[in-house]
């Protein structure tokens, strides 16, 4: 459902808008229609906020490095609703690479993850040969760190989280999986619900999305794998 679509439902859904009187645009409206979009696109935000690893708000990256340089900020590439990088340190392979843009794929390789203080400790010090990266770290300012710094273009490879979609236009798709939509809308009902101290129609609305609330945890967070810790 559109961004408009998820506001028309919740109008027709709250029983508080006359029949026929659904908001036919996400822009300019005030009074009750105003309240309905607004709470709309709130439950939305939270929604993607509740947990810190849904699975749809991952996503790859390949990006190029600069000869001589060895930090890259998610801004440097072009990464415009960054949340952090798909790393926690207890992975064998992170899942992060690198190749020589002159050579190709065939050139890839895996970088290896080290911890900042270790980075810094034994990256850092010294005269050092520019060279093919071999390790990385994530700096306190969330900066992508190589180490030997590049000694020419390469692609780096691998995964970060982004950070919550703002809904604003009545074309916006939520990125969360279709199927999951009216969980927005449960949750924009209890919200207004809450809002309009409709307690009652709080406690209904709030039952219908713990229970889409289940199902979306189940398929969109990470799997456990004989009972381990779940993958980043």
């Amino acid at each position: 459902m559109t961004f408009l679509e998820l506001c028309q439902r919740v109008g027709e859904e709250s029983g508080t808008v006359a029949a026929g009187g659904q908001p036919t645009t996400v822009t300019g409206q005030s009074g009750r229609l105003k309240t309905i979009v607004q709470w709309t696109a709130e439950a939305y935000q939270r929604i993607q906020t509740m947990r810190s690893n849904w699975l749809w708000l991952e996503t790859e990256f390949e990006e190029d490095t600069i000869a001589g340089t060895a930090r890259y900020t998610p801004a440097s590439w072009g990464f415009t609703r960054f949340a952090g990088w798909l790393v926690t340190g207890n992975e064998t392979d992170p899942g992060f690479s690198i190749y020589s843009d002159a050579i190709g794929v065939a050139d890839e390789s895996p970088l290896t993850f080290l911890t900042w203080r270790d980075w810094y400790v034994t990256q850092t010090r010294g005269v050092r040969e520019d060279a093919k990266p071999r390790y990385f770290t994530i700096s306190p300012a969330k900066e992508f760190c190589l180490s030997p710094t590049p000694d020419q273009v390469y692609t780096v490879r691998g995964r970060y989280r982004k950070g919550p979609q703002v809904l604003a236009a009545n074309g916006d798709i939520p990125e969360m999986p279709e199927h999951y939509h009216m969980g927005i809308v449960s949750y924009a009902l209890t919200l207004l619900s809450e809002s309009d101290e409709a307690f009652g129609q709080g406690q209904y609305w709030n039952g219908r999305w713990q229970g889409i609330r289940s199902d979306l945890e189940r398929d969109q967070m990470p799997f456990l794998i004989d009972g381990s810790e779940a993958l980043a």
